[in-house]
């Protein structure tokens, strides 16, 4: 028989962690998945497609991240521009480079922010190209699918 007892620190039931993380919680956090067919992607620089509607007066939407879903037809895009997300009738906000559409397999990818972008209040976020792409005849283009993370903050 042992006399020998043992307790277990603070220290050893919480040990410190070699690396620290934070967790971010928002009510303002929103989500959005948006599938745009190949007849909206082959008239995208003609008629750009509303993908978040204006949040309405004294609001923002504040773009934090965006990924797409290339869901390949039985034919690749050419000529393709590159895919855009933007405020209504503005500059560019965020680019999905145009080799995405040009792509001949299914393809995820994710996106790049223009680091110059200026906030719109009350205007809507578009996607857009400055150019149509263009499909070989007799082929059917992919479909797209954006999924967008953004916050809305009132002013």
């Amino acid at each position: 028989m042992s006399n020998f007892h043992s307790e277990t620190s603070e220290a050893q039931k919480h040990p410190p962690q070699s690396h620290t993380a934070q967790q971010w919680s928002d009510s303002r956090l929103r989500h959005i998945k948006v599938e745009l067919s190949s007849a909206n992607l082959l008239d995208l620089n003609g008629t750009p497609i509303e993908v978040i509607a204006a949040q309405g007066a004294d609001t923002m939407i504040v773009l934090l991240n965006a990924y797409a879903f290339l869901d390949y037809g039985t034919g690749a895009y050419t000529a393709a521009n590159d895919l855009i997300l933007r405020y209504e009738s503005a500059a560019h906000t965020i680019i999905f480079d145009k080799s995405f559409l040009e792509e001949a397999a299914d393809k995820y990818e994710s996106c790049s922010f223009n680091t110059e972008q200026t906030l719109l209040a009350n205007t809507k976020i578009e996607a857009f190209s400055e150019s149509n792409p263009t499909l070989a005849t007799g082929v059917t283009g992919g479909t797209v699918t954006i999924h967008l993370f953004y916050i809305v903050n009132d002013l």
